[in-house]
């Protein structure tokens, strides 16, 4: 985790307490995000091969920290609290690639996307998962851009839009590259979103190049920028930008 000590920016091991077991062997999660107060955690960091019954398999598991508490997991007993630790195996046999609190809490998986959510405040005994698409994707954080969540499919060579439907009571995805379809050639490795001077998605390739999703008031489209001969390693967004 990164801490502020004495005004500098440190990097130290974040310990957690009563971790799952399945973290044995530095198999640590491969996604992170957050949700409803709890620090998600999910995937596995060695993909495992999957023999027979795969509902314990590690790389499609989702784990949540006590509320308010994101280094605690609860330890087991036959009285469940709605801020106990939740944890949940996928219905749908597919590695977890990333996951992303929104509306509802986003997963995406190698061939999947789907939705967890709760009727009350998503504890243990109250939280479904659902499935909302199956394009698939891969380790790439997304990023939340309006009300719609964007993330790399197709091996990182697109990009796509989640968003919320009413009419559909569920979330629906496009292509945003489906008029460009070679801007993120040969492949995405970090979407971030800025909001100054004006909302827009930045992607870096594998190349060392950036590229530019603009969109507002219905009026879209990608741009590229080239700085010289440069080859850019990563990107961010810090605060107000």
């Amino acid at each position: 985790e990164l801490v502020i000590e004495s005004g500098a920016y440190l990097w130290r091991e974040k310990v957690f307490v009563n971790a799952p077991s399945q973290w044995e062997n530095n198999n640590y999660p491969s996604a992170c995000g957050s949700y409803v107060g709890r620090l998600i955690l999910a995937g596995a960091a060695e993909e495992e091969t999957v023999t027979g019954d795969p509902l314990a398999q590690s790389a499609e598991t989702v784990w949540g920290t006590e509320v308010g508490l994101w280094n605690n997991f609860s330890v087991l007993s036959t009285d469940i609290n709605p801020d106990d630790s939740i944890e949940f195996t996928a219905t749908y046999r597919s590695p977890i690639r990333w996951v992303y609190g929104h509306r509802q809490l986003m997963i995406g998986s190698l061939e999947f996307e789907y939705a967890a959510s709760g009727d009350g405040i998503f504890g243990p005994s109250d939280l479904g998962v659902t499935l909302q698409s199956t394009h698939g994707g891969k380790n790439v954080q997304p990023a939340a851009f309006g009300s719609s969540v964007l993330f790399a499919s197709d091996n990182g060579t697109k990009v796509r839009s989640l968003s919320y439907s009413e009419e559909e009571d569920g979330w629906t995805s496009l292509d945003l590259t489906i008029y460009n379809p070679e801007i993120c050639y040969p492949e995405v490795v970090r979407v971030v979103r800025c909001r100054n001077p004006y909302q827009m998605c930045i992607v870096l390739k594998t190349d060392g190049q950036i590229s530019f999703f603009h969109s507002e008031s219905g009026v879209e489209g990608w741009s590229r920028y080239n700085i010289s001969d440069a080859v850019i390693k990563d990107i961010c967004v810090i605060a107000d930008r």
